[in-house]
């Protein structure tokens, strides 16, 4: 048996067997469903967390948290199916939970995944009997339904008791938990107060000091108002004969601040002015600085009109030499089925063109035509909207095209020519391209 020390964390590693001819050979718990793993002791079972150990599929790792079992011996109890068939493993007793270091004998080891572990012994499985032995097995079942309605009436008795000694134990832990938040709360008390004596001592020494400096202000404040007094005196005496000598002095001033007076005068006319020309001079440059502002915001914005409109020029350059490209595809790919495309002979103003379709169109007698194209439902392929007509050689016709169509160049009629056009709807964008030859 192994004795742990209670409150210790550790996992334990239990291998599953089966018994074969008198052999024991490792049982596979993956194919295994509603695997139990318990510790029970003479009062109450506890349920473990476990999991199935990634390099031996027989071993199973089930994690003991120290503080949720109490003291006392307890028996190792493994139980699940297999293809619907219970098995059950009820070791005897093997393991201890004691008080004290001196009671323990089980060192804690390191599993693999770094947990304290302690490995107890094996858990015995016996499969489901062979069809041979049904008739034992019929035996076996009868006496375990037996055992069973035995274990459930001990189970009822056992919880009842189970609940009490729980309850007991977990007014205990309140007890306990209780008491040391009573003696934490001593201790604060106790240090609060020696905090308070300390302080009073500081406010003792302070008051002491303060008194000490009130009486040293005293003595420099009888101080401070003899020396008031003293000065006071000189300062009179002094003001005294100051006055007498500015009487004297005061005909002189006069004369000198009526010459001051006239300079003065003379400095402001020639101040205001340089004044006025420093203003009008800032004035002036000012102006220089905004025009020479407007000039360069001109230059900047006649700059970047430049590059976009380079920008522009290019993509139109490009988009132009796509467009035409597309255009002399469509033409081909249209001159490679037109032979095989059906031809509609038609003399209209107002022709409304199907797709797929070549129309040999001839003018009315207004020269006018106007061409629609009539709408498809196939959008998953391109269509192509075709025909011809001859210009008369004194007139030139009025011809109002498609709408909606991108044109590689704008067609231009002149008379005395025949016009060959396509239009291809592509996902429902349509481009066109005009070709123009001498009547033969």
């Amino acid at each position: 048996m192994k004795r742990i020390v209670r409150g210790n964390d550790f996992t334990m590693r239990i291998p599953v067997v089966k018994i074969v001819d008198g052999e024991k050979v490792a049982f596979p718990l993956p194919g295994c469903t509603d695997i139990v793993v318990r510790l029970c002791s003479a009062y109450r079972r506890l349920e473990l967390v476990h999991t199935i150990d990634a390099k031996e599929d027989n071993v199973i790792v089930a994690r003991v948290e120290g503080d949720r079992i109490p003291l006392g011996s307890y028996a190792l109890e493994v139980r699940g199916k297999i293809f619907g068939n219970d098995w059950r493993s009820n070791e005897y007793e093997q393991l201890m939970i004691v008080d004290k270091n001196a009671d323990a004998d089980t060192e804690l080891g390191n599993t693999d995944e770094g947990e304290d572990s302690v490995e107890m012994d094996t858990a015995v499985v016996v499969l489901p009997p062979d069809r041979e032995l049904d008739a034992l097995v019929k035996e076996a079942m009868a006496q375990n339904k037996a055992m069973s309605e035995l274990s459930d009436a001990i189970k009822v008795s056992e919880e009842g008791r189970a609940k009490s000694e729980e309850s007991r134990v977990q007014a205990e832990l309140t007890r306990v938990s209780q008491e040391a938040e009573r003696v934490q709360a001593e201790g604060t008390r106790t240090k609060t107060e020696i905090g308070r004596e300390a302080n009073e001592l500081t406010r003792k020494n302070n008051e002491a000091k303060r008194q000490d400096n009130e009486t040293a202000r005293q003595i420099a404040e009888e101080k401070r108002e003899t020396d008031t007094t003293s000065a006071i005196s000189a300062m009179k005496t002094k003001t005294d004969s100051a006055i007498a000598s500015m009487d004297e002095h005061k005909a002189a001033f006069d004369n000198a601040e009526a010459a001051r007076a006239g300079n003065e005068e003379a400095r402001v006319a020639a101040e205001t002015a340089r004044a006025e020309a420093e203003s009008e001079r800032t004035e002036q440059e000012q102006a220089r600085q905004a025009a020479e502002a407007r000039r360069a915001e001109a230059e900047t914005a006649r700059a970047q009109a430049e590059q976009v409109r380079q920008e522009a020029e290019g993509k139109r350059e490009e988009s132009n030499a796509k467009l035409m490209a597309d255009c002399e595809a469509t033409m081909s790919a249209a001159k490679e089925y037109l032979s095989e495309a059906e031809c509609v002979s038609v003399q209209a103003e107002d022709i409304e063109l199907e797709a797929n379709k070549y129309y040999d169109i001839t003018l009315a007698s207004t020269n006018t035509l106007t061409l629609t194209l009539q709408a498809t439902d196939d959008t998953t392929h391109a269509h192509d909207y075709e025909g011809g007509f001859d210009t008369d050689d004194n007139a030139v016709p009025t011809v109002t095209w498609p709408e909606g169509v991108q044109w590689a160049d704008m067609p231009t009629l002149k008379y005395g020519r025949h016009y060959e056009f396509n239009v291809r709807d592509v996902g429902g964008k349509k481009y066109g391209v005009v070709y123009v030859w001498d009547k033969e």
